[in-house]
């Protein structure tokens, strides 16, 4: 390899600078020289640069108890029929993933291909394409879905949010997932093949009510939240 250092500072003593050294090294063995694109976006966010999107626990947790506080004081109206699943996404269930250090709305404007959290993606299920609520990602790869209903569906007992659920994650090959309507959090463990004969409670691994969600959060945080996920 050939190469030249020229003492830029020659040029005060001297009109040309010159050359202050020219030599020349061999390898040992062949050297090769590659070329690299990088995503300067996703790099950022892949080594945790990203601080407008960093909270502590101490923060995250403060917002979700917010949250809790809100929900409660008006809970009754938020189970009655004229609230929907898609303001509860809006008003709570956003909110919960955005407390845990998640970029629902991507904010920081990454690439589509690079988003962390893809609002009905599609999924192939047993042949035909379903769309779970949530997708949260590292880069392109999924790490859990998350299926959204509206406050009063009975998460705890009822079969059927649960088997859809199981269903989409265990066709990604998704080892954990979440149901929520905020009110309650479900987890499943989704490597068990569901049947929509399943009883609710089958393949749950932890249950929530929302009540409990600032005294637990270090549980779903340890879980669920950004940083977890990435580390």
């Amino acid at each position: 390899d050939y190469f030249t250092a020229v003492d830029d500072l020659g040029k005060k003593y001297r009109a040309d600078p010159g050359s202050a050294h020219i030599g020349e090294t061999e390898f040992p063995s062949a050297c090769f020289y590659k070329y690299f694109a990088l995503d300067y976006d996703a790099f950022l966010t892949s080594i945790g640069k990203d601080k407008a999107m960093a909270k502590t626990f101490d923060q995250s947790k403060d917002e979700i108890a917010r949250l809790v506080k809100h929900f409660a004081t008006n809970k009754e109206t938020y189970k009655g029929s004229s609230y929907k699943e898609a303001h509860a996404r809006q008003e709570f269930i956003d909110p919960f993933f955005m407390a845990l250090g998640w970029d629902v709305h991507n904010e920081t404007k990454l690439a589509p291909d690079y988003r962390e959290v893809v609002i009905e993606d599609s999924v192939d299920v047993a042949g035909q394409r379903k769309a779970p609520d949530y997708v949260f990602r590292v880069g392109r790869d999924r790490k859990f879905f998350a299926e959204a209903k509206k406050p009063g569906i009975d998460i705890k007992n009822d079969s059927s949010p649960a088997y859809q659920l199981r269903r989409y994650a265990w066709s990604a090959k998704l080892p954990l997932s979440l149901l929520t309507d905020f009110e309650e959090l479900a987890v499943y463990d989704c490597r068990f093949r569901p049947s929509d004969k399943d009883k609710a409670s089958t393949a749950r691994i932890n249950y929530f009510l929302f009540e409990e969600y600032p005294d637990k959060w270090n549980e779903i945080y340890e879980l669920f939240s950004r940083e977890a996920v990435w580390s």
